[in-house]
């Protein structure tokens, strides 16, 4: 029973700091309002920067409240245990702006411990926690939520190369990680699910019950090879008859017997 206890709480705060980035991830620009609005204090500095969004502070209440009727407990003490969390996230964000941190970096302890601790004002008297109870779970919080971090903010956001010419979103970064890594291929149903009811299942039935999925499948089979020679007065003799094959965007998964025939005429 203890451990179950134990369980509820962890996934009820993992969960609701997991919201904001969750929302993040679906809604990339949208409804993206910072808490600050954007404004500078008198140190020059934001008062807690672009990443902190009402829309994942509502999301997060949101969130708990729901979580709470879920693991059987009363409604205030998800809401509560999401708000004191938020305002923790608020104050890690506040003092790492105060010391010059960039916005959206990682920083052990400092981004989980407030967000943590702060929600056993309510959850420790609430489930009768002795102090080495609540201290416990409030390690495994920061751990579980550092390594979360780890992965959305290292890995989602990771620039492809150090001079990546835009800001990458965390959207596209999964998609890119999980489509283009064979180990994922038979994940794809799952990891991207709405593309597959739509592409494999919707679209598909649409054109066999139009008679229109054959002649496409030919279509799409019906490949050929165009050959181009071009002439360039200030070419480099060394250059002469160099032959450049170009081909991209190929999908060549997405057809039975397409690679087949991309390979043959390669």
């Amino acid at each position: 029973m203890t451990i179950l206890i134990d369980l509820k709480i962890l996934f009820l705060l993992w969960l609701i700091n997991f919201t904001p980035p969750l929302l993040a991830f679906f809604l990339e620009d949208r409804f993206n309002q910072p808490v600050d609005f954007g404004k500078r204090l008198k140190d020059g500095r934001l008062a807690l920067g672009p990443h902190k969004t009402w829309r994942g502070i509502a999301g997060s209440l949101i969130c708990g409240s729901l979580l709470s009727i879920m693991f059987h407990l009363p409604i205030w003490v998800g809401f509560f245990s999401a708000l004191l969390s938020m305002s923790g996230d608020l104050t890690s964000s506040f003092i790492k702006r105060r010391l010059s941190k960039p916005s959206g970096r990682n920083f052990p302890v400092l981004d989980q411990f407030f967000e943590g601790a702060l929600p056993f004002i309510v959850l420790t008297p609430y489930f009768q926690l002795n102090l080495i109870r609540t201290c416990f779970l409030i390690f495994l919080f920061c751990l579980g939520a550092y390594l979360g971090s780890i992965f959305y903010k290292s890995i989602l956001l990771k620039e492809p190369f150090p001079w990546y010419p835009r800001s990458l979103k965390a959207r596209t970064r999964f998609k890119e990680i999980s489509s283009c890594t064979p180990n994922f291929k038979h994940f794809q149903p799952f990891l991207h699910f709405e593309e597959a009811f739509y592409y494999h299942r919707f679209i598909k039935f649409f054109f066999k019950a139009t008679g229109l999925y054959d002649r496409g499948v030919n279509n799409a089979l019906d490949i050929t090879v165009n050959r181009k020679t071009i002439t360039l007065s200030t070419l480099p003799q060394d250059f002469n008859n160099f032959n450049i094959l170009y081909f991209s965007d190929l999908h060549i998964d997405g057809l039975e017997g397409l690679a087949t025939k991309v390979s043959s005429l390669i």
